[in-house]
């Protein structure tokens, strides 16, 4: 039977610090989780009430990196991970007791060393060049206590700091504008080495359902909403309850951003589960730089065999679930990373196990990685004490990690300068932008704007900032490819963009009721006949997005409008219907925030729409035809009589254009803006024409500068 060593009692999910700061901290994290739903806030919940749970997430960069760190806690045996098979006194101290793997069971790997027979994949990608072994790691004051050796392993700071703080944590401390940059999967806690002095890390909870996440009955939307808009405002009730309605608001927001990592189910246990949860969280490109998992424990006093021999196929079944579900665009910019707090000693113990040693060794797995056996393996011939010698810092791995793979400052982070190891080969790694994908990412950056977007639209929020939301038509079918920016004041400056999960290939906004924005979009690479018209929904005003929900119809062009009375109304072209048939629709809601009308058929054919709302509350319609030969007039317009009322007649405006948008300005006058993406790149392309006045004729088309493809 294995049993843990009685010092895993206090686990390192944050050590105790005996400053008032702390305890205070303490306090308010108690008060939160203790204040909220039970079980279902804890997980996400900050170590601050003062503080809040990814408000800002930013895609990785072009050159960001990702690092996963697997905690193999207890004290990991590395004579049996890497196993010294070609030294006659490994098998001096092993084979009697029955611990020693014979040459013909290990996996050689080259200067008589060989992996465990249960790390089968992991050598497969050690023949590939993709895995670092790094021999003689430990902490130089490795006191063999579980508590103290980790904690200092964790904070990797030359002396003890006063108030804790990990090194990961404080290289998270260093980047901004991202509140997801470290993140902790499992159901062990967030560990010291995320925590920062600024910087907030994020537990997630293995499975389950986080805080808000679940919105398939009505009922569900309703409470949560509600409980949503306690944060918008002050309670009246004073500070606390204020920021328990604010960081409620805060994680479920973040619950509806990481909600789909949960999608499928997983039916794997422990560590295979929480890789495959760590690759979705990637997946989804909202940021993360560091990830940490736990597997466990390693602390095997006892009955060591064939106990450790589990614990190895789990390791090994875990990194190759993570590989095999990881995005293949982050495969060249991730590495996992094993670590334990100290090894085992060489000599068994008389119960079948081994006791608390020294030095081990760690393994390094990834694209990026420069394969092959690092750092002097430790000699059997002179022991430490009875255990393995250090040769390798475990400070020096982790520079390493800051510097070359992380792109940081490690003498900062790590508060001294240790010799670093040649562990990665960044021309392997993939450095530049990535090209798309699937889950919600990643963001296709370039200059900080989605490459190449092919259609786009805009809207105004209920605070008068702006909001663009385009998509990539050029990236391939089943990745994600729609995004959003906004200005971060009215008429401020600009966010970055961030993307929302699915694939369009046009999109129209508009604001709903509550001041929530409302998307529509359309997916034309769908076959035709099938309903390819979806619709999601901000959960609360400045709130995530929901899930698509498909609508019935097939288009291939969207506009939506907000009519004077608050119901939204949709119109759609159908490009894909023969030259000749009427392929415009129209659909609306039957009361402000209510059911929707069924399509209503309207005269006419056209291979773009756009609208928008008059000063007056009647809406306007416009669409270009470009079935119609260059150089014809392909632009038309029809309006309501009245707000809500009947359509007039379909009106031609001279010019010929290919896409088009339309909106209402300032002084209440329409103003049209279209493109014509059949003139020669680098002529001027866009065109305006605005209503004379409020409601009357427009003007002739004027030119802008610039070329675009959609407006």
């Amino acid at each position: 039977m294995h049993h843990a060593d009685p010092d895993d009692a206090p686990v390192l999910a944050r050590p105790h610090d005996s400053s008032e700061r702390a305890r205070f901290e303490f306090e308010r994290r108690r008060f939160l989780q203790g204040a909220l739903v039970a079980g279902s806030l804890a997980a996400i919940s900050p170590k601050l009430l003062g503080s809040s749970i990814a408000e800002a997430v930013t895609p990785l960069g072009p050159t960001d990196r990702i690092l996963v760190m697997i905690e193999l806690n207890g004290g990991n045996d590395g004579l049996s991970t890497v196993v010294p098979y070609g030294d006659g006194r490994y098998y001096d101290y092993r084979r009697t007791s029955g611990l020693a793997y014979e040459a013909n069971q290990v996996l050689p790997i080259g200067e008589g060393l060989g992996l465990h027979p249960n790390l089968t994949y992991v050598k497969s990608r050690f023949d590939a060049g993709d895995v670092a072994v790094v021999r003689g790691v430990s902490h130089p004051q490795n006191d063999r206590s579980h508590f103290a050796t980790m904690a200092r392993m964790m904070h990797g700071l030359p002396s003890n700091p006063v108030v804790p703080t990990g090194w990961l944590g404080r290289f998270a401390d260093g980047l901004t504008g991202n509140d997801l940059a470290a993140v902790a999967i499992g159901g062990s806690g967030v560990p010291l080495l995320l925590d920062g002095q600024r910087s907030i890390p994020i537990g997630l909870p293995s499975g389950g359902t986080l805080f808000g996440g679940s919105r398939k009955n009505a009922w569900e939307a309703i409470l949560y909403d509600r409980i949503a808009s306690y944060g918008e405002v002050p309670t009246g009730l004073g500070t606390w309850p204020d920021e328990v309605g604010r960081v409620t608001r805060s994680a479920m927001q973040t619950s509806a951003w990481l909600a789909p990592i949960y999608t499928p189910s997983i039916t794997t246990r422990a560590l295979e589960r929480d890789l495959t949860l760590a690759a979705r969280l990637i997946n989804l490109d909202l940021g993360p730089r560091v990830v940490h998992v736990s597997t466990g424990s390693f602390d095997s006093h006892s009955t060591q065999l064939p106990y450790y021999d589990g614990l190895l196929l789990a390791l090994d079944k875990g990194i190759q679930a993570f590989f095999a579900s990881l995005d293949p665009r982050f495969a060249g910019r991730v590495v996992l990373a094993t670590y334990s707090e100290f090894g085992r000693r060489v000599q068994p113990n008389g119960s079948a196990g081994t006791d608390h040693g020294g030095a081990s060794n760690l393994l390094v797995v990834g694209r990026g990685v420069r394969g092959g056996l690092h750092g002097q393996q430790p000699s059997l011939a002179t022991l430490d004490r009875g255990d393995l010698a250090m040769t390798v810092d475990v400070r020096s791995v982790f520079a390493s990690m800051l510097s070359t793979w992380l792109g940081a400052d490690d003498r900062t982070v790590l508060g001294a300068t240790y010799t670093k190891l040649d562990l990665f080969d960044l021309t392997k790694a993939d450095t530049g932008v990535p090209s798309g994908g699937g889950g919600a990412g990643p963001l296709p950056v370039t200059g900080g704007a989605p490459a190449e977007p092919t259609a786009i639209a805009p809207v105004l929020a209920p605070d008068g900032r702006l909001c663009v939301f385009g998509v990539n038509t050029h990236q391939p079918t089943g990745q994600t490819n729609i995004y959003q920016r906004s200005q971060t004041s009215p008429g401020g400056g600009w966010s970055g963009w961030s993307a929302i999960p699915g694939q369009l290939t046009a999109v129209a906004s508009v604001m709903a009721g509550y001041g929530r924005l409302e998307l529509f979009g359309v997916n034309a690479r769908q076959p035709s006949g099938q309903n390819n018209i979806y619709r999601a929904v901000q959960q609360w005003n400045g709130g995530p997005w929901s899930s698509w929900q498909a609508l019935d119809g097939y288009l291939t062009s969207i506009a939506a409008a907000r009519n004077a009375d608050g119901r939204l109304e949709l119109f759609g072209v159908n490009a894909q219907q023969p030259d000749g048939q009427n392929n415009v629709y129209r659909r609306w809601q039957l009361w402000a925030g209510g059911p929707w009308s069924g399509w209503e058929s309207i005269a006419g054919y056209l291979t773009s729409v756009s609208v928008a709302a008059n000063a007056d509350g009647r809406l306007h319609l416009f669409g270009v035809n470009t079935h119609l030969a260059a150089g014809t007039t392909n632009v038309f317009h029809r309006w309501q009589t009245r707000p809500g009322g009947a359509w007039s007649g379909w009106q031609a405006i001279p010019g010929y254009l290919t896409s088009i948008a339309a909106a209402l300005n300032a002084d209440g006058r329409i103003g049209v803006f279209g493109v014509n993406c059949q003139q020669p790149d680098g002529q001027n392309n866009l065109y305006q024409t605005i209503q004379q006045i409020p409601g009357g004729s427009f003007t002739g088309w004027s030119a802008l500068p610039g070329y675009l493809t959609s407006v």
